[in-house]
């Protein structure tokens, strides 16, 4: 992915609770895992962005962006972000 699709990543994992809510599966691009999107119940109550409910953190991707949930578009995401 190039630098421009990687910072619009960020567009799909805040302000997600309804993405995630319309989702089949999730992934987590900080700790690599993809799971059941239902499974995301935690939330930055501040602004509806989903929390991993394996790391805690706030990378989720919902099923619902452009972005394929595989370990390799994790991988690379991770990456550019930290």
């Amino acid at each position: 992915m190039n630098k421009d699709v990687l910072e619009k990543s960020l567009k799909y994992t805040t302000i997600n609770k309804k993405a995630l809510g319309e989702s089949v599966q999730a992934g987590c691009y900080y700790c690599l895992k993809v799971y059941p999107a239902y499974k995301v119940v935690d939330f930055v109550e501040a602004d509806e962005t989903g929390i991993c409910p394996y790391c805690n953190i706030d990378c989720v991707l919902p099923d619902k962006s452009p972005y394929e949930l595989t370990r390799e578009n994790l991988q690379e995401l991770h990456a550019f972000w930290f």
